[in-house]
C-alpha cells in the first residue's frame, strides 16, 4: 500500500490551507491540537506520517475542528481526529470494535506522549442537509420530557407530546425552514426519539448530542463525537502509544 510519505510543511494534506485560516481564527481544536505539536517544535508531518501507516490509509483531507479536536478525512470513508481531550479519548477506548446502534464505529485509537494528543480512528457518516440540521436543531431545543419512555408508534397520542404541541411546532418549523409537510416533520420526530432510544439502550449518553456530531450511515440517524463526562484513567493507560522521532 503506497502510504503518505513525508509532509511539506501542511501541503501533502489537502485543504491544509483551511487548516491555516482555522489557526489563525483561533479556532478551538486547531489551537489546542496544533498548539501541542508546534510546542515541541514540530510540525504535523511528524505526527501524520505515522498515523497513516497505523491506521493503514492512503489519502488524507483536512475536514474541520470542533472545540478539542481535528477532523480529517481519511480514503473517504473515515475519520482520524486527532485530540487533546483526555475524557473523549477515554470514552472512544471504550468503544473500539463494538457495533452499537445509532453511533459510528471506532475502529483504533492511539496517544502520541510526544504531542499529548489521541488519535482516532473512525468510521465517516454522511453530513445532515441544511434543512435537516434546522429541524433537528429545533426538536433538540424542544423540552421532551422522558424523551426515552416515549413510545414513538403512539408518540402522537402521548400527553407529553399531543397533536397541539406537534401543530405547534410545525407552524414554527414552516416559519423558520420553509414548507414542509406534516407526515415528512412526523417522521424527523420519530427519527430523533429513535435515536435518543437507542443510544439509552446502550447507555450512550446524549448530554452532548446536536447537529454538529449527528449524521447518517446508510439513511440511518446516528451520532458521533461522543462525550458523556466519563473519565476512565485505566482505560486511557491501555491505549497504545505511537513513537515520533
Amino acid at each position: 500500500m503506497n502510504y503518505l510519505k513525508t509532509f511539506e510543511s501542511f501541503k501533502s494534506v489537502k485543504k491544509s490551507g483551511k487548516i491555516i485560516r482555522h489557526w489563525k481564527k483561533g479556532r478551538g481544536g486547531v489551537t489546542s491540537v496544533m498548539g501541542n505539536i508546534s510546542d515541541k517544535d514540530a510540525n504535523l508531518n511528524n505526527l501524520m506520517e505515522k498515523l497513516v501507516k497505523r491506521f493503514k490509509v492512503e489519502k488524507v483531507k483536512y475536514m474541520n475542528a470542533g472545540a478539542f479536536g481535528m477532523a480529517f478525512i481519511a480514503d473517504g470513508d473515515k475519520i482520524i481526529k486527532l485530540t487533546s481531550n483526555a475524557d473523549e479519548a477515554a470514552e472512544v477506548k471504550g468503544l473500539i470494535g463494538k457495533i452499537i446502534p445509532g453511533c459510528v464505529e471506532y475502529y483504533d485509537i492511539v496517544y502520541s506522549k510526544k504531542f499529548d494528543i489521541w488519535a482516532i480512528l473512525m468510521q465517516k457518516s454522511e453530513s445532515l442537509t441544511k434543512k435537516e440540521e434546522k429541524i433537528f436543531s429545533l426538536l433538540i431545543e424542544y423540552p421532551f420530557t422522558d424523551i426515552e419512555n416515549i413510545n414513538q408508534d403512539s408518540l402522537f397520542k402521548n400527553p407529553t407530546f399531543d397533536n397541539l404541541t406537534l401543530k405547534k411546532l410545525h407552524k414554527q418549523c414552516n416559519s423558520e425552514i420553509g414548507n414542509i409537510s406534516k407526515s415528512e416533520f412526523k417522521s424527523y420526530i420519530k427519527e430523533y426519539i429513535e435515536l435518543h432510544h437507542k443510544l439509552d439502550k446502550n447507555e450512550i449518553s446524549t448530554n452532548d448530542l446536536h447537529t454538529g456530531n449527528m449524521g447518517r450511515l446508510n439513511g440511518e440517524l446516528v451520532h458521533f463525537d461522543i462525550m458523556s463526562g466519563y473519565t476512565g484513567e485505566n482505560d486511557l493507560k491501555k491505549i497504545s502509544k505511537i513513537k515520533l522521532d
